[in-house]
């Protein structure tokens, strides 16, 4: 199972307000006050991950097996990859079908019961979306591995550095990169962030800039593990049933954006401060109720307040504040 990713976390040092935060706990508190209170106060979860999160964490760990392989071994599909993949396994040392295999045996252990073969994300289209995107980077320029430093390789890397301090406040930034390539040829670096989605057209294409997630990856690169690359990399896959596209956006970061990135993270941590010593989390807007598939709380907020507490314990598991 996938470890609970760690979000906001607070503390007192004497006089001084510590809180650790992350890319999706600001975005929380950006978002929605009252989502970002069931969230990062109360801890809802679903008893189950989510289809797209089990999904997207599966595509991941294909395609560190895929980058951390040589060129070389990335190789078209064969007979031989066809007839182990019936099976969901490998062969000899194929890069594409250990990657697959990886796929199924991550994704099999966070959802017992994927769906059938009619869905988009069953197992069956996912190695069929696996399989196109190996062969269009076959035929595109791809000429990336992962990132070798004096602790491996660079994937799946955490990071935490002080973003800001006063006398009554400290602020700590976290979170972990997807992973850290090297062009071949050139050997320049390039911070990579996966992204799986339905849609790989303009809102997806928008998204890359302003952009504080690529932001804090770049600076905690920097700050914790000395790599001074501006540059990174949007690998997007689009998660359909008959349809394949794969899209990169390539970006950079310079201080600009590095200090518009401090000014949001303290602006909204002081505004989170504030929002529990009030004990005031009032809803936002309707807009976020409904993006990229809809909140998860909307279950809760769409009933009257009496009997939202009935509704919590019928639908979620928590294990933080109930109030």
């Amino acid at each position: 199972m996938v470890e609970p990713k760690r979000m906001l976390e607070a503390d007192r040092v004497g006089d001084q307000i510590v809180i650790a935060i992350n890319y999706s706990s600001l975005e929380l508190i950006q978002t929605c006050l009252r989502k970002a209170h069931y969230s990062l106060n109360r801890s809802l979860q679903m008893p189950t991950p989510s289809l797209p999160l089990a999904f997207g964490t599966a595509i991941h760990k294909a395609l560190e097996i895929w980058y951390e392989a040589f060129l070389s071994t990335r190789t078209a599909m064969t007979t031989e990859c066809h007839d182990a993949q019936q099976t969901y396994s490998t062969h000899d040392k194929c890069t594409r079908c250990a990657a697959i295999s990886k796929f199924v045996a991550v994704y099999q252990e966070m959802v017992p019961d994927p769906p059938n073969a009619s869905e988009a994300r069953s197992v069956e289209n996912a190695v069929d979306i696996l399989n196109a995107y190996f062969s269009y980077y076959l035929t595109n320029p791809d000429p990336y591995r992962v990132f070798e430093d004096h602790e491996g390789y660079f994937i799946e890397r955490h990071f935490e550095f002080p973003i800001y301090e006063d006398k009554f406040l400290k602020i700590l930034y976290h979170g972990t990169i997807d992973m850290v390539v090297q062009h071949t040829e050139t050997k320049a670096l390039y911070l990579v962030d996966h992204k799986t989605t339905y849609s790989l057209g303009k809102d997806f294409m928008n998204r890359h800039r302003p952009n504080f997630q690529l932001s804090g990856y770049c600076l905690g690169a920097k700050e914790c593990f000395g790599i001074e690359t501006e540059y990174a990399i949007i690998n997007g896959i689009q998660v359909a049933k008959y349809k394949r596209d794969f899209r990169r956006i390539n970006t950079r970061r310079n201080e600009t954006d590095f200090n518009e990135l401090k000014i949001a993270v303290v602006h909204n941590v002081r505004k989170w401060i504030e929002a529990c010593a009030s004990r005031s989390f009032p809803m936002n807007t309707p807009n976020p109720c409904t993006f990229y598939g809809g909140c998860m709380y909307r279950s809760v907020c769409e009933v009257d307040e009496v009997i939202r507490e009935n509704v919590i314990r019928s639908f979620y598991e928590t294990d933080g504040d109930s109030k």
